[in-house]
């Protein structure tokens, strides 16, 4: 299981991961965290669930997905018009056949603000 966090606001440009630089609570050795890429081990399946803050310019939508090895993972994505404060969230099970890397990233086309984000995985039986 890991809890990976980042509690202080950033900008983040199109397609740029969202980073996750505190320090991740992590149990087990299937899942490891390097400032927003989360390493997943190899032939496993896991429960990936995210909710973060999100801001943009001029009232431009604004946007979170989860991405393994820099493809969008199918109805992760989360959508919120601009210009105030927007909760985003989305879940997905995922499995791997290799070591993958899993982000969650900023797929509007709008450079953005993001905080108190959150990125929960637990590794399934």
């Amino acid at each position: 299981m890991a809890n990976n966090l980042s509690n202080n606001p950033q900008t983040v440009p199109v397609g740029g991961i969202i980073q996750l630089p505190d320090t991740p609570h992590l149990s087990g050795t299937a899942i490891s965290n390097s400032n927003g890429t989360i390493t997943l081990a190899a032939n496993q399946q896991y429960y990936v669930d995210y909710r973060t803050n999100a801001t943009s310019p001029s009232g431009i939508g604004v946007a979170a997905a989860l991405y393994l090895d820099g493809t969008y993972i199918p109805m992760t994505n989360s959508l919120a018009e601009g210009g105030s404060l927007a909760t985003l969230s989305g879940s997905a099970i995922i499995s791997t056949t290799q070591s993958s890397r899993l982000t969650l990233r900023n797929p509007t086309g709008v450079t953005a603000s993001y905080g108190s984000t959150a990125v929960n995985v637990i590794k399934l039986a």
